[in-house]
């Protein structure tokens, strides 16, 4: 998650509508207010630990893969605060939709709503949350923020409002393993003809939008240097059974480089004393050669008819590293 780029860009303000979207009135009967509870003391801590540029609050209640993005996200903001930015990198709690999955012994989703206290501008997104016993605390998984205007998938619940993960062999029979999805996207994105495949995936902000992106990225780069994006699946994901189809929630790792070639050596990629200009891991300076490293996770909708739709992402850079411009 990018407090800068990505929470805010993402961030989409989405009217509840006939109950359509989950976390507004329409919850049907059954209500889980320790689980409601449990994912508002996340997010609160996850808000402090951002305003205060400290990682081990931000992560205090997240674990695996969420919590190195989120604290790579602290500590980026940490290291731009320190450096003079005064941004509020804080949110407010709008609305939790919490429903355990398989009784809630272990798991639960929760569909949110927060909103920038920076530029008020409001975000949906879901998280998914595991406990290791009953006397642990609930930590966050994993997270996906929702393209704009996209009705959140209803899920498949129970008599008792309980959800349902899919085992490995369930995801894999209805084609929403979320390694292979990761995997078909990764390809997806990355075609070289700079057009989404046939047969892939349902155009969206975060197919189409992806391609064009990196295009665009790849485009500035070469314009006095060469640029490359790299998208790499990875292991783990969960998939949690919707109404009609399964929510997959899929890995990658995201590569930028851009360094100067042999015509170009008297341009330099910048990055300014307040870390604003590029991720605020990398220190200031005149660079001829920039890498970073993002973990990324999308999540899509696969029904039994229809293409995949990829419905949701979050994305956070966990390394930038670069060289200096010998010129400079």
């Amino acid at each position: 998650m990018r407090p800068r780029s990505g929470f805010l860009r993402r961030a989409a303000a989405l009217v509840c509508v006939a109950g359509l979207l989950a976390g507004c009135s329409k919850r049907g009967s059954a209500t889980f207010p320790q689980l409601d509870a449990a994912a508002r003391a996340h997010l609160v801590a996850l808000s402090a630990g951002w305003a205060a540029g400290n990682p081990a609050l931000a992560t205090s209640l997240s674990t695996g893969v969420l919590a190195q993005r989120d604290s790579a996200a602290a500590q980026a903001l940490g290291a731009q605060k320190q450096a003079g930015d005064i941004t509020d990198y804080t949110f407010d709690v709008l609305s939790i939709t919490a429903h355990p999955l398989d009784g809630g012994a272990s798991d639960f989703i929760a569909y949110e709503q927060i909103q920038s206290n920076d530029t008020g501008a409001i975000s949906n997104l879901v998280e998914l949350y595991h406990r290791s016993g009953p006397s642990a605390p609930w930590k966050a998984y994993d997270r996906a923020y929702f393209a704009d205007n996209i009705v959140l998938p209803v899920l498949q619940l129970d008599h008792h409002g309980s959800g349902h993960l899919l085992s490995a062999s369930q995801a894999t029979a209805a084609k929403a393993q979320p390694y292979s999805l990761a995997n078909q996207y990764s390809e997806a994105v990355s075609a070289i003809s700079g057009r989404l495949p046939a047969g892939s995936f349902l155009p969206g902000v975060y197919t189409t939008g992806e391609i064009n992106d990196a295009a665009v990225y790849v485009s500035q780069a070469t314009a006095h240097g060469v640029g490359s994006r790299q998208w790499l699946p990875e292991p783990g994901g969960e998939a949690v059974a919707l109404a009609n189809g399964v929510l997959s929630f899929g890995a990658l790792r995201q590569t930028d480089a851009i360094y100067q070639n042999s015509g170009t050596l008297d341009y330099f990629y910048v990055q300014d004393p307040k870390r604003i200009t590029q991720s605020g891991l990398l220190a200031p300076g005149d660079y001829s050669q920039l890498t970073f490293v993002s973990l990324v996770t999308i999540a899509v909708v696969v029904t039994p008819t229809g293409l995949p739709n990829v419905v949701g992402r979050d994305e956070e850079t966990i390394s930038a590293q670069g060289k200096l411009s010998p010129i400079h």
